[in-house]
């Protein structure tokens, strides 16, 4: 099933990017969230908002749920719709992409740098053998 392109000019891409600030601002639950792709491209088109929030809640199954729930928020508010990723557990490169993208929301700075550092760290530790691989698969 194809997805709707959404498109949106910078001022209205601020304006999305603050309705979400506003919405996870005053959860407790959210320790820090950051945009992540298309959405982030300037003039490009988009399907959804990615969204990835690290979650104070150490229970997986409520962080799922609470991911689900925070998703349709997020979507009814912005008319759009809003892809939400927990970081918790997510696996290492995809944590590396998220937080190349755009720190919306900080309530532990301490936690927040820590998990960026860990992540970068980790992920160039790995990256020769990804790159290795990567050469591997669609060598000729």
């Amino acid at each position: 099933m194809d997805r709707p392109l959404h498109r949106a000019d910078a001022a209205t891409k601020q304006q999305l990017c603050t309705t979400i600030t506003d919405a996870i601002n005053g959860d407790p639950q959210v320790l820090f969230a950051f945009l992540h792709g298309s959405f982030l491209e300037t003039d490009l088109p988009f399907h959804d908002i990615d969204l990835g929030v690290f979650l104070y809640e150490p229970d997986k199954l409520q962080r799922v749920d609470y991911a689900a729930r925070l998703s349709q928020l997020l979507s009814a508010k912005t008319a759009l719709p809003v892809d939400v990723k927990v970081l918790n557990d997510a696996p290492l490169t995809f944590c590396y992409h998220v937080i190349r993208g755009t720190l919306l929301d900080n309530k532990d700075d301490e936690l927040c740098c820590r998990f960026m550092e860990d992540t970068m760290r980790a992920y160039f530790d790995i990256k020769p053998i990804l790159d290795r691989a990567a050469r591997e698969a669609f060598a000729p």
